[in-house]
């Protein structure tokens, strides 16, 4: 199933993230399971993938829900010498944490990104 939905997806991803379009390897951190981002991240070539461990036959989380302050948690088991320079999400309020992580950010947003500060997310955040 996760296939499928990947091809019918597919032209929702952000050019930038096309292989041909990438000068650094490429991280992947999701509250979503890792049976369902593995198709398009092995397509995509992305280094590595962190998120939700569960087991797809019985829904059951191995460990935690890779959500909220968990991300960092996670990529700093998963990677811990990395450095991240440029952040892209969706949700503000949700990956906080790990905008924190990169140099610069990136707000995914009605098919466009657009670079935002820190400071200005963490003042989106707090109101």
């Amino acid at each position: 199933m996760a296939k499928d939905f990947w091809k019918n997806q597919k032209k929702n991803i952000y050019p930038v993230f096309e292989p041909q379009n990438r000068e650094r390897p490429v991280v992947v951190c999701s509250a979503s399971p890792e049976f369902f981002l593995k198709p398009i991240c092995d397509e995509y070539a992305v280094h590595t993938l962190i998120a939700t461990r569960m087991n797809p036959k019985t829904g059951k989380i191995n460990g935690y829900n890779c959500k909220d302050k968990q991300k960092p948690v996670r990529i700093a088991e998963t990677m811990p010498q990395a450095e991240f320079i440029n952040v892209y999400s969706d949700s503000l309020k949700n990956d906080i944490h790990i905008f924190e992580l990169g140099q610069k950010c990136f707000h995914a947003k009605s098919g466009k990104l657009t670079e935002i500060s820190i400071e200005e997310i963490r003042n989106k955040v707090n109101k």
